[in-house]
């Protein structure tokens, strides 16, 4: 409970009107805080630096516990505020505090010294920093924040000793960057794990101060001489850290990089170490090895200094060339077009004209394009992108006799300026694929070793067919989440990864992914012989590859499921998607037309490409006579554009190209208006018909309907089979169907449905399939 309240902070409203209360005290803890968060202290009193909330904030002991927020820069003082904290005027009052103290700040048990600068922004318990202040003291974070008075007597700093935390941003001429921190932490205060940065040529490079010393220390004696005032005072915070100033006379030294258990932000990697790729991986070091080995080659030969890594998002190009640029102990310099574009005239070009000049200062060094599609798309009109464009090129020309290598990435190369892959710039195309089976198991193995797990993934790794190096990120972190809403368990196990792989879908897969219900083989009545056939097409080149190679044969590429409507053409589709657990894409032939030239054979192109890069796969055409009809002579536009699509679709089942693991089914109940082409060995080679089902199969199908719906025993059947002749599968479940509405038409709380209702549902529902498609069928089939 709050004893009494009362007023420790006043301030006078104007015209002299009664003072306004903006702190108030408790009685009872002796902690100061706003009107406002009196409620929410109520839970927390007596309060303590012990039982610190983030719900508000308040004052004790002198010191503001409050949370750090991101400000923009003071305009008055915007020479200054890269290291100053902002606070309420009347919070510096209640620390005891004045404008351009000194005040040791605290966040995440990290400390540093900041001055301390008045702000009517926020309420009376904010404090702020600016975003480069941030980036600059790159120690503290947002979040909770503790601000006292500074009152150590710091000691001046003889040397620092500081530690480059990226191994690649050691600058080539450490002296300018030696004599650039110093000026740049002139009068900073510093204590050993002090992490600061600086921008030097363009590039912000993070450090670690490692060991201070003073001249004050190394003389045995000193304390013995220091005045008694000056032993009065405390040479070190209460948090026990010891600091000091940086002085014109302060030496830097660069110490070897290490590794340390603190790392820049900006070298963790999402995806956790680089596994797969082998060969790739080899070819890019022989590549950039080659072109940086000073004197290679012959001198008047000029080794490749450009290469393009593409491939699709999240195969881990970027992470690649940085993982490679690090393993080589290179200077880099990454550019990406969010850092680079400016609404100002010419100051892209200038940026990028820095950056480059830079590179060459650095060399031997690696400039990395990331995203290049988007720095340096195709030219369409003298633009600023134009501009950019050519800025590029010549800029890459200009690095010929430069000891610098060109590392570009791109998920679109075929969006990129021609001019950019011609000869001399990025000369040299790798494109890093869906990784292999192979490939998975080591990114896999690699990921869960960061992650301290020791299990043997690789079924799970066999299972994910089409899965990029960030979709196995992805896997392991639903993974995670699943092992911990488990019983809160830590650990992952191998239940956990393929529970995840239910609930992760490839990258390439998200835009045409198909909810594919859960229809099984045994779902389906009959059709055994169909059943077969589409196993030997889809399941076993994926299940017995070595038999298909022992006996010297290619496995089918494609099946064509025709027959009467409604008899379960599109059913065992999807229980085929549900029982290989192959990335199915489900296309409708209406689905791929468009009014606008050229695009309907885009949609086919962009399909088998999309099934390609995440093969092995499943491409199942609905109603494919829509797509594929015979090709004639003449005929409106429509049909000029039917025949180019079937052009396109011809060209990507067996052209230069080859499908690779991708099968394609066909259903159609149309197979006369399918040109023949499409039907030839080597295309659509498997043509299954589907037909009316037999007795049998009627019996089976009523067999499945019957465990949903509940009959009573005086329904036969055999007999209701031999009255469903001539039915298709899907008329027979519309006689279930109708019988049941029946039952409840009678009695809204029947349980069961009797023979009488079947009978009345027969009358209802009749065959609706003419003898003449069926004779249709019986020709096609016999040719």
């Amino acid at each position: 409970m709050i004893a009494s309240i009362f007023v420790t902070c006043d301030e006078m409203s104007p015209k002299g009107k009664k003072p306004s209360s903006l702190w108030y005290t408790c009685e009872k803890c002796e902690c100061i805080l706003g009107h406002k968060d009196l409620d929410v202290h109520l839970k927390y009193c007596p309060q303590t630096a012990e039982n610190l909330s983030n719900d508000y904030g308040f004052i004790l002991n002198k010191t503001l516990y409050s949370t750090l927020e991101e400000t923009a820069p003071d305009d008055g003082i915007s020479h200054l505020t890269n290291d100053i904290i902002f606070l309420s005027q009347s919070a510096l009052q209640l620390c005891q505090l004045v404008i351009g103290d000194k005040a040791i700040v605290k966040t995440n048990n990290y400390c540093e010294v900041k001055t301390v600068w008045p702000t009517s922004r926020g309420s009376i318990t904010s404090v702020y920093c600016t975003k480069l202040g941030l980036t600059e003291s790159w120690g503290l974070k947002l979040g909770p924040i503790v601000v006292s008075r500074f009152e150590s007597a710091a000691l001046p700093a003889s040397t620092v000793s500081i530690e480059i935390t990226k191994q690649t941003d050691v600058p080539k001429s450490p002296e300018n960057f030696l004599i650039e921190t110093k000026y740049k932490f002139c009068d900073k205060f510093v204590s050993v794990g002090t992490r600061l940065s600086v921008c030097f040529y363009g590039r912000r490079i993070k450090f670690i101060v490692t060991k201070v010393e003073s001249a004050l220390d190394e003389i045995k004696e000193a304390e013995e001489r220091i005045t008694d005032d000056l032993k009065s005072l405390k040479l070190k915070d209460d948090n026990g850290t010891k600091f000091y100033r940086v002085c014109d006379t302060t030496n830097f030294v660069l110490v070897q990089p290490k590794q340390t258990a603190v790392e820049s932000e900006d070298s963790a990697s999402k995806l956790g170490g680089f596994g797969g790729y082998k060969s790739i991986v080899e070819e890019l070091k022989e590549a950039i090895s080659y072109s940086l080995k000073a004197g290679g080659g012959n001198k008047g030969i000029k080794i490749s200094s450009g290469v393009l890594l593409y491939g699709l998002n999240g195969t881990g190009k970027s992470h690649l060339a940085q993982t490679l640029i690090k393993e080589l102990g290179v200077n880099s310099v990454k550019i990406q077009s969010g850092d680079v574009f400016s609404k100002f005239y010419g100051e892209t070009e200038s940026t990028l004209q820095s950056l480059f000049k830079n590179a060459i200062t650095l060399s031997p060094c690696i400039i990395l394009l990331d995203d290049v599609d988007t720095l340096c798309a195709k030219r369409k009109s003298s633009n600023q992108e134009g501009r950019v464009v050519a800025t590029i090129l010549n800029l890459i020309d200009s690095l010929q006799n430069e000891n610098v290598f060109v590392i570009a990435t791109s998920s679109q190369p075929h969006l990129l300026e021609p001019a950019l892959r011609r000869p001399g710039r990025l000369d040299r195309e790798i494109e890093l694929p869906v990784p292999s089976a192979s490939d998975r198991r080591d990114i896999l193995q690699c990921l869960l070793a960061r992650a301290g797990c020791d299990l043997d993934a690789a079924a799970v790794a066999d299972a994910a067919h089409g899965f990029v190096a960030a979709d196995l990120c992805a896997l392991l972190s639903h993974a995670q989440v699943h092992a911990m809403r488990d019983n809160g368990r830590a650990r992952l196990s191998v239940t956990d990864l393929q529970w995840a792989l239910t609930q992760v879908q490839p990258s390439a897969m998200r835009e045409v992914y198909v909810h594919v219900p859960d229809v099984r083989w045994s779902d389906i009545g009959g059709q055994e012989e169909l059943k077969l056939k589409l196993k030997q097409a889809v399941e076993w080149p994926i299940r017995h590859p070595e038999a298909f190679t022992r006996l010297g044969i290619n496995p089918p590429k494609g099946v064509l499921m025709y027959g009467p409507p409604g008899c379960s053409k599109t059913m065992i589709a999807k229980a085929l998607a549900t029982e290989s657990k192959l990335n199915f894409i489900s296309i409708k032939g209406s689905e791929l037309f468009s009014k606008w030239v050229g695009e309907s054979e885009q949609a086919v192109r962009a399909t088998f490409k999309r099934a390609r890069s995440v093969a092995p796969s499943v491409v199942f055409f609905d109603e494919i006579d829509a797509l594929a009809g015979e090709r004639g002579e003449g005929g409106s536009g429509g049909a000029r554009v039917q025949e180019r699509v079937l052009a396109q679709l011809l060209t990507e089942l067996d052209g230069v190209e080859p499908l690779g693991n991708v099968a394609v089914i066909a259903a159609t109940n149309r197979p006369d208006r399918i040109d023949k082409a499409l039907l030839r060995p080597g295309r659509l080679d498997r043509l299954v018909y589907v037909p009316l089902p037999d007795l049998q199969t009627r019996k089976q199908i009523l067999e499945l309907q019957f465990r949903k719906t509940p009959i009573s025993e005086d329904v036969n059947v055999d007999e209701l089979s031999s009255l469903t002749d001539g039915y298709s599968g899907a008329e027979v479940v519309a006689v279930c169907q109708e019988a049941a509405l029946s039952a409840l038409e009678e009695d809204t709380s029947a349980a069961q449905v009797s023979w009488s209702h079947f009978q009345r549902a027969l009358t209802l529902i009749t065959p609706r399939t003419s003898k003449t498609l069926l004779e249709l069928y019986e020709r096609y089939r016999s040719h």
